[in-house]
């Protein structure tokens, strides 16, 4: 292509340049077009540079016009930005050229081991020194970490900050010291115990009197000999009851101790002096003040004057004390006294009279010598009385007279010697006669009145009851401040507080009564109230004064009735109440101990005739009654309502109606509540004005008492009626309009169908009747018409109305009607009722209003419709925004009406700037052309208009305008639905989905898939088309905690518009997961290799031992893949089962050590993570030991050597085989037995003769690995035996116990001496418990029983010998047997005798006697004791020394029974 030089072109360029080379411009150059450039060099760019593209540097001091926010150059930054390196102070680096030779960057950091880091510079790895290596000691400002520390060394440091969080510290060294603190204002807060094994000690804390100064005593013992330092010391010096220290004091307070007992002290610490308690009061000991607490009196000179504190105040012969009391006092004349004399018994002539003999007023009895059933404290004779108290004369001091015989001459003891007072606690007697104010026998008081009267005696005195009581323990009267208000006896204040009375009253006092009420009627109850009375205490009866015997009244109930037939006659007297005359019924009420009277008026309501009321059977009453009827009244009319009531409710009769003239009425009544109703009813429908204008009527009523007596002529009612006749008027008409719709006659056809009208109701002619009569209409006369003939609407009707005779104004058929050529028509009607002549008034009016125009409405707002810019001829118009959804546009009317619309008709198709409009025949509006590509679109906002005319069937139009906007059509908007799962470093890899583009649009049209862009930044992601949609999806593995962004743009079948939307996705960061146990884990001490390790503390059974991958959160269904273990010892397989890998057995494990190790897992997304997990080795347990029987008690007889004790079985619990060689016995007694194995288990024997006595012993044993020895200990009680013999018929031990003990071989009875061959002899020599003992003379003792007991005599109640049976003696030719008892003597036989006694009754310690009961008699027998020791060198069952019972006499009895009894006991039961 030829080169052209710009100066040959013109400055303005139209069409296109192409310049292959280079080309200069010195001036500005500007293209309107497109430039493609491979280099363009300017010094100055103008333009927003927005059609630049493909530009990849620039190289520019000034770009102009850029967009604001537009970066251009670094002159552009704010200050201090860095744009360059050159910006960078010196000594910033920016960049590793400017690095030192030596110095490394580089992008990649790892560390292969401690201390080395590796550097990873251009591909070549180096390692670099950190300068921090294992042996290093560096030191650090600060350190956290947010894991584990382990120190092997020793942690020292100034300050232990502990937080709250740290449950426990433990010390892994085995000895130490630890110092808190720096002084002593350092303060160390402990919250929880401390457990402290050592000692704990304070320097400033004195432990030991070492530490104490000089002169400092800490202990009595540091005190001179004879210095008392406690009253423990002397306790034994001191007299009972000596107090010796504070601790004997009993109270110091200001309010006295409870519940103190004699002898007590009470410091009273207000008043400052010392109380006793004595004889049930607090008496003052030691009086420290000189004011004494108010009412307390210390002294004599305290008393008020008249008050004698002791017996030198008396005059002379006044007694004052017991001692001075006679025993009896025997006067020959008269005893009189002032005040009150107080005998047990008066002796008056030979009677004696005692408080119960007075008090039932009986005589006195003739003899009186014994007293019985005396309470306790009544004196009945001398011996009763204290010493010191004087009975008789003969106890008298001499010169104390006792009787009138040794008064001196003068001296005169009769009745001049008057006494104020005489007690006496004998008896009194006097030949004459005794005078006494009152008498006081036994408790009793006897005044004169009393005696005479025959009766008892009294305690009463006077007693001030005229107060509140305020005894708590009576609720109620405290809390209502009761006051018994007596000032009498006490019998008065008893009275009034437990036995107060009132008298009944009576609850009602007026009753009335209807007369001529038959006798029995009820009247009324009267009720009493008593406050103290029970219900059933109170009584009801007349007053002895009525005796008009008109009215009784029940007892019990208090009901009252009539004893005859009420009358009015029986009321006399006015009641209080209200003033009426009535009868006064007297009554009265008792409650047993008060009667009240009360007077009952009772009235007698005398009997009235019946009563005609109004309204109702509580309406008015009425003497007359009035009523009317009109000509027009029919047959059966009621014409009166009337109520007849009776006060008394008397059964009403009614006389038949009474009439003037033609029978015209009639009477009908029925029963009401509380009466009768009576109806007046018209009899008749012809009734004329002009003729009669009334009727007079009359009706009685009685009751049923009338012309039953010759008073009850009163007792009927008659009742006048009048019934007056109305006149009945003509109706009458006023003038009256009406109006009709001219669309309501015939029209012709105009497109909607003519129409012939049928007869139409106008309206309704209304008249005035005053009787309300029915009205008929006769005609309906025309007096204003059109004068047309009815042939068309130019030529409407003449007289198109009529009348029915009910008044209805009607348009008659096929008329028509047009209101611009006639619009009023006018007429007069004639009408009549049934009782008067035809008449004609008023005007009927009947307006023909015009046809209303038919009204138009759209239904949206203003006219305004809508239709989208892609809409399609036909397409319908409207209502809502979008223009193409929801309600159609439409055009209503109130009518029927045609439709028609401008613009209208179908356009060319290339007509592309003007539109057409349709609308159907029910109004629907659409659009008559394609709208889409036309010029009328959204944004152009032009708007399609158009108008709408409507027609109804009589030729009415109407118009609207209406208007159209064109609506958007909507880009299609692309959405993102992300795949939560795949959103993770675990899922976000290539083939999975991370997010699908879906799309939505408003209007549902089609995609264009030819225009849908997809950007991504990271160029990491791609999409993948699957129908309509898109799977964004990554191209490589994603890396975690980063943010992607997207972009997705498409277009719709029109292409109006580009839909766009960002989208950002995070991948989060998969967790390595967290190692997980399914327990604590246990291997037993003895496991070998291969062994499970188990959750089961007991390391070899149960649940195996587990590990697992906790992955929170879990992506993509993470799941461990591979287990490591970096301890060879312990084994986990892929599936994380944990076992043994070693044989732990024999190692220098064991129970008690740990076995660790650090687990590395792998998934299956190759996220590797770790954990360290520990196993216990716990202990193999030692075999168990189980003795059979496992309590063993044996007889002497079971325990000689070689005799079985008992059986070790053996159980374990791991199973282990049992090492048997390794069974042994040991213990205080383990010596003493032997164990031999058999099968499975070990018998244990004795290997020497066990004596009576307890025995123990250990067994041990261990199980095939021998970690842990068994051990079990046995108890052994080994008894001793006691035997029962009897002699052969011709051994007989007879006479006293040593001639006994001479003819069984020991002569001296000491033991020494033995006859050889006597049964002596044979028992010292071994023969004890053999069946038979023979003597050398042949003579034998038999066995017959054994025991093996620890008590001789008694064992919890038991008698040992019974225990024996029945011991059978009989034989030896009647001569019986004897019988021998041997038993051990030694430490484990209690009860043995000392002695023996023939009899019961002794009590000597250790003395029995030997009972026997038998069928001929029970008792005691005589036997034998006698103690022996056995050859030197023999026991017999591990004992060389025993005793023997033996009995004296020989018993013959077959069924007797033996007891060992204490001398001092009693004989048992008898059995035989």
């Amino acid at each position: 292509m030829a080169k052209i030089g710009l100066k040959q072109l013109d400055n303005i360029l139209s069409g296109s340049l192409q310049v292959s080379g280079s080309a200069g411009v010195t001036g500005s150059i500007s293209t309107t077009g497109t430039g493609s450039f491979g280099t363009v060099i300017a010094t100055n760019f103008s333009g927003d540079g927005s059609q630049l593209t493909g530009i990849t540097s620039v190289t520019t001091s000034s770009i102009e016009n850029l967009n604001a926010g537009i970066i251009s150059g670094s002159e552009q930054l704010p200050s201090g930005i860095i744009s360059g390196s050159e910006q960078l102070p010196s000594g910033i680096v920016s960049g590793s050229s400017q690095l030192p030779s030596g110095i490394v960057s580089a992008s990649v950091l790892s560390s292969g081991e401690q201390g080395t880091i590796t550097l990873t510079n251009n591909g070549v790895a180096t390692n670099v020194d950190s300068g921090l290596q294992v042996g290093d000691s560096p030191t650090f400002a600060g350190l956290t970490t947010t894991g584990d520390v382990t120190i092997q060394g020793k942690l020292t440091a100034e300050v232990y900050a502990i937080s709250s969080s740290v449950t426990h510290m433990t010390r892994s060294f085995s000895s130490g010291s630890t110092i808190f603190g720096d002084d002593i204002t350092d303060t160390h807060q402990f919250t929880g115990s401390i457990l402290i094994s050592g000692s704990l000690v304070d320097t400033n804390i004195i432990s030991g009197s070492s530490q104490l100064p000089s002169g400092i005593i800490s202990g009595s013992e540091q005190l001179p000999s004879g210095i008392v330092s406690g009253s423990a010391q002397i306790t034994s010096l001191l007299p009972s009851g000596v107090v010796s220290g504070s601790s004997q004091i009993i109270s110091i307070s200001d309010n006295a101790p409870s519940n103190p007992v004699q002898g007590d002290l009470w410091w009273k610490s207000d008043d400052g002096n010392l109380y006793v308690y004595y004889d049930g009061y607090w008496v003052i000991s030691i009086d420290t003040t000189t004011v004494l607490p108010d009412g307390t009196i210390s002294g004599s000179a305290q008393l008020p004057t008249g008050i004698i504190s002791g017996s030198s105040q008396l005059p002379s012969g006044i007694i004052s004390g017991s001692t001075q009391i006679f025993t009896a006092v025997t006067s020959s004349g008269d005893i009189s006294g002032s005040g009150t004399g107080s005998f047990g018994v008066i002796n008056v002539g030979g009677g004696v009279f005692t408080s119960a003999s007075l008090a039932s007023g009986g005589s006195g009895v003739s003899a009186y010598t014994d007293l019985t059933g005396v309470p306790s404290g009544i004196i009945s004779g001398s011996e009763q009385l204290p010493s010191g108290i004087i009975s008789g004369s003969s106890q008298l001091p001499s010169g104390i007279i006792s009787g009138s015989s040794q008064l001196p001459s003068g001296i005169i003891s009769g009745s001049t010697h008057v006494f104020s007072a005489v007690t006496s606690s004998g008896d009194i007697s006097g030949s004459g006669t005794g005078s006494f104010g009152v008498i006081n026998v036994g408790g009793g008081v006897f005044t004169s009145a009393s005696l005479a009267a025959g009766g008892g005696g009294s305690t009463d005195t006077s007693y001030n009851g005229n107060r509140r009581i305020l005894q708590t323990g009576f609720p109620t009267l405290f809390s209502a401040s009761f006051n018994p208000g007596t000032d009498g006896t006490i019998s008065d204040f008893l009275d009034a507080v437990f036995y107060p009375n009132t008298a009944p009253s009576v609850s009602a006092s007026a009753f009335d009564v209807n007369e001529f009420e038959v006798s029995g009627s009820v009247i009324g109850t009267i009720t009493a109230t008593d406050a103290e009375a029970l219900s059933s205490e109170i009584s009801f009866d007349t007053q002895s004064s009525y005796t008009d015997d008109f009215f009784k009244i029940h007892s019990g109930s208090g009901e009252i009735t009539l004893n005859t037939m009420s009358t009015a006659s029986m009321n006399t007297e006015a009641r209080p109440q209200d003033s009426l005359s009535s009868h006064p019924f007297l009554i009265q009420v008792s409650d047993t101990i008060t009667t009240s009277n009360a007077t009952i008026h009772i009235r007698v309501i005398p009997n009235t005739a019946p009563k005609f009321r109004t309204s109702g059977i509580g309406g008015s009453v009425i003497t007359s009654n009035t009523g009317s009827v009109n000509e027009n009244t029919t047959n059966g009319t009621t014409v009166l309502t009337m109520f007849v009531t009776d006060d008394e409710a008397d059964t009403i009769s009614l006389s038949p109606l009474s009439q003037s003239a033609n029978n015209h009425f009639s009477s009908s009544f029925s029963n009401v509540v509380g009466g009768k109703q009576l109806l007046i009813k018209t009899n008749t429908g012809s009734f004329d004005f002009e003729s009669i204008t009334s009727y007079n009527l009359a009706i009685s009523a009685s009751d049923q008492h009338f012309g039953s007596t010759p008073s009850s002529s009163g007792f009927i009612t008659t009742m006048p009626i009048l019934v007056n006749v109305t006149d009945n008027l003509a109706p009458t008409m006023a003038s009256q309009v009406f109006s009709v719709n001219e669309s309501e006659g015939s029209f012709p056809d105009i497109g909607l169908g003519g129409v012939s009208n049928s007869v139409t109701e106008v309206g309704t002619i209304t008249t005035n009747d005053n009787e309300g009569d029915t009205v008929t209409f006769l005609n309906l006369s025309l007096t204003s018409g059109s004068g047309g003939g009815n042939t068309g609407q130019s030529d409407p009707s003449n007289n198109p109305f009529q009348v029915t005779s009910a008044g209805v104004i009607q348009l008659k058929s096929t008329q028509f009607l047009n209101s611009d050529i006639f619009n009023q028509y006018k007429y007069n009607a004639t009408y009549q009722d049934n009782f008067n002549a035809a008449s004609s008034s008023g005007v009927i009016t009947i307006n023909i209003q015009d046809d209303a125009q038919p009204s138009i409405t759209t239904n949206v707002s203003g006219n305004s419709f809508h239709i989208i810019e892609s809409a399609l001829s036909g397409s319908s118009i409207r209502v809502g925004s979008n223009g193409r959804t929801g309600t159609i546009a439409d055009i209503n009317s109130n009518e029927t009406v045609l439709f028609s619309i401008t613009p209208s008709g179908s356009l060319p198709s290339n007509t592309k700037d003007t539109g057409s409009l349709g609308i159907s025949s029910t109004g629907n509006l659409s659009v008559g052309f394609d709208v889409s590509g036309s010029n009328y679109n959204f944004d152009s906002g032009n708007v399609l208009s158009g108008s709408v005319t409507i027609t109804n069937n009589f030729g009415t139009t109407n118009t609207t305008n209406i208007n159209v906007s064109m609506s958007i059509n909507n880009a299609p908007t692309p959405s993102f639905s992300n795949t939560s799962a795949n959103l993770n470093t675990n899922g976000a890899r290539p083939s999975n989905t991370l997010t699908t583009i879906s799309f939505t649009d408003s209007e549902g049209d089609s995609l264009t898939h030819d225009e849908f862009t997809f950007t991504d930044p990271s160029g990491q992601l791609n999409t993948n088309k699957v129908g309509d949609t898109y799977q964004v999806r990554a191209t490589t593995n994603l890396s975690g905690s980063q943010v992607y962004q997207m972009t997705a743009s498409i277009k719709d079948e029109h292409g109006f518009r580009t839909g766009t939307t960002e989208h950002t996705i995070t991948i989060a960061q998969a967790p390595i997961g967290t190692l997980t146990t399914n327990g604590t884990f246990y291997v037993i001490e003895s496991a070998t290799n291969g062994a499970t390790i188990y959750t089961n503390s007991n390391g070899r059974s149960g649940t195996q031992g587990d590990l697992g991958v906790n992955y929170s959160p879990n992506y993509n269904s993470a799941a461990v893949a591979s287990f490591t273990s970096s301890n060879s010892d312990i084994n986990v397989s892929s599936t994380g089962a944990l076992t043994l890998g070693f044989n732990l057995s024999g190692s220098v494990s064991k129970s008690g050590d740990t076995l660790g190790s650090n687990i590395t897992f792998r998934d299956q997304y190759d996220n590797v993570g770790s954990g360290s997990i520990t196993i216990n080795v716990v202990t193999n347990n030692a075999p168990a030991i189980s003795f059979s029987p496992s309590s063993v008690t044996l007889s002497a007889e079971q325990a000689i050597s070689g005799s079985f004790v008992t059986s070790a079985s053996f159980t374990d619990t791991e199973s282990d085989s049992i090492n048997y060689d390794t069974f042994s016995i040991t213990g205080t007694h383990g010596s003493l037995f032997s164990s031999e194995r058999v099968g499975d288990a070990v018998l244990i024997t004795t290997n020497t003769d066990l004596s009576a006595s307890s025995y123990s012993f250990n067994a041990h044993v261990r199980d095939q690995h021998g970690f842990n020895a068994a051990t079990q200990s046995l108890s052994i009680t080994v008894k001793p035996m006691i035997y029962l013999y009897k002699n052969t018929n011709v051994l007989v031990l007879d006479g006293s116990e040593s001639t006994a003990i001479t003819q069984l071989g020991d002569a001296g009875g000491d033991d020494v001496g033995i006859t050889s061959g006597s049964f002596m002899g044979q028992l010292k020599a071994g023969k004890i418990g053999d069946s038979t003992i023979t003597e050398s003379g042949g003579k034998q003792m038999l066995l017959i029983a054994s025991q093996s007991v620890n008590h001789l005599a008694n064992d919890g109640g038991t008698s040992t010998f019974r225990q024996f049976g029945n011991v059978n003696l009989s034989g030896n030719s009647d001569n019986g047997h004897q019988f021998m008892v041997l038993y051990p003597s030694s430490s484990q036989v209690f009860q043995k005798p000392n002695s023996l006694r023939a009899g019961l009754g002794g009590s000597t310690a250790r003395e029995f006697t030997v009972f026997n009961d038998n069928s001929s008699s029970d008792q005691a027998i005589t036997a034998g004791l006698h103690y022996f020791g056995t050859d030197g060198g023999v026991k017999v069952f591990g004992n060389d020394r025993w005793g023997m019972i033996f009995s004296l006499d020989a018993s013959t009895n077959p069924t007797q029974f033996y007891h060992l009894l204490s001398s001092s006991g009693s004989a048992p039961s008898s059995e035989v």
